[in-house]
């Protein structure tokens, strides 16, 4: 991170302070308002780096078997390993759906065996328009 910043600032760094602050605080607000003008051109409500997460977790999810147990909960599995997946509380034990707001490879085959719409299940923070 420290190295694309540095690479961002390469230009205003070797100025007087006053002068690199100035130029530093200039391309951060400009790149926030591209920023936000793209975002506020988009057709959708998730962002596509969130979507191709999701096609990533999608692709990952195909080689997990899930099996319903009961009460929303499902147990997936891929060989010797296996986890527990809530759809309802929309946690599993890899932890990773919880941390990011993301449906992790386990939960996306539940949602394949189910068909379920996994947008539906992207935590509303990361959502654009929520």
């Amino acid at each position: 991170m420290a190295e694309i910043f540095n690479a961002f600032i390469i230009e205003a760094r070797f100025k007087p302070i006053v002068t690199m602050l100035d130029d530093i605080f200039t391309s951060v607000m400009t790149r926030v308002a591209c920023r936000k003008h793209w975002c506020e051109n988009l057709q959708q409500d998730i962002c596509p780096r969130i979507l191709k997460k999701l096609d990533k977790g999608k692709n990952q999810a195909r080689w997990w078997q899930a099996s319903a147990a009961a009460n929303g909960l499902y147990s997936v599995k891929h060989g010797s390993e296996g986890f527990v997946v809530n759809i309802i509380a929309q946690t599993c034990t890899c932890r990773a759906w919880e941390l990011s707001g993301i449906p992790c490879a386990h939960a996306l085959a539940v949602m394949r065996e189910e068909n379920m719409n996994p947008i539906q299940f992207i935590d509303d923070c990361i959502a654009l328009n929520a």
